[in-house]
This record gives C-alpha cells, structure tokens and sequence, in this order.
C-alpha cells in the first residue's frame, strides 16, 4: 500500500500543480483578452476617428469643388481673352508695319527731293569756297599793310 500511497500522493501534487498551472495560464489567458480586447477598443476608436477624418475632408472637397471649378472657368476666360489680345497685338503690328513702310516711303520721297539741292550746295560751296577763302586771304594782307603803312607813316 506503500506504493498506492505514494502514487496517490503523486497524483494528488500533480493534479495540485496542473491546477495552479491551469490557474496561472488561465490568468495570462484572461490578461492577454484585455489587452487584445483594449487593442480592439482603440482600432475601432483609430477607425472612428479616420472615418470622421475622411467625411470632414469629403465635406472640405465639396466645399473645395465649386471654386475649382469657378477658377477654371476663369481660366478659360483669361485664355479666350489672351487669344483675343494677341490677335488684336498681330493686327496692331501689321498695321504699324504698313505705317512704317508708308513713313520710309515718304521719308525716301523726301530724301530724292532733298537730294538735288545738297548736290547744288556742296558744288556751290566747292566753287564758292577757294575764292571766298582767296579773297579773304588778300584783304588781310591788304588790312596788315594799310596798317603797317599807316603806322611807318605815324612814325
């Protein structure tokens, strides 16, 4: 009986520490639940709070919507105006381009009209010059010996 007692008394410390085993593992069972069930309570409140997020960036889009639109349609105005300002500058420029032809038309006119007359001068002047120049030269020797006369005749 010896050895009945003795597997008793075996079976029993076991039985006794698979029980506290079971215990210890049901308690880390029962804390690893909170945690997870804590986990759970704060994705769900990250996904509440995403969610929330997402519809207020949706209403800001919808806010947003209209003046992307308005602004586009702006910008169509500014290129249909743009259009119709360089269209309105190529025919400035074409006109002003016939208007600078005409004036160095006349301009040329002008320059064949003149031209005559400043052949006239430059020949008048080349014949008119050397004597002109001659003439004063012999008066200023006349002047200097009327001088130089009137002064011996002084002395």
């Amino acid at each position: 009986m010896n050895f009945l007692n003795i597997l008793i008394y075996l079976s029993l410390i076991s039985f006794i520490f698979l029980t506290v085993k079971s215990i210890i593992a049901l308690g880390k069972i029962d804390q690893f639940f909170a945690e997870f069930k804590q986990k759970a309570n704060n994705i769900e409140k990250d996904i509440r709070e995403i969610k929330e997020s997402s519809i207020k960036t949706l209403d800001s889009m919808s806010d947003l919507k209209p003046l992307v639109e308005e602004s586009l349609h702006k910008m169509n105005e500014l290129q249909t105006k743009s259009i119709e300002t360089l269209s309105n500058t190529d025919e400035t420029f074409i006109s002003a381009k016939q208007v600078m032809d005409n004036v160095n038309s006349k301009i040329e006119k002008i320059d064949h009209i003149i031209e005559p007359f400043e052949l006239l001068a430059k020949n008048f002047y080349s014949k008119v010059a050397e004597p002109i120049t001659n003439t004063g030269k012999v008066v200023s020797a006349i002047f200097k010996a009327a001088n130089m006369f009137a002064s011996k005749m002084r002395q």
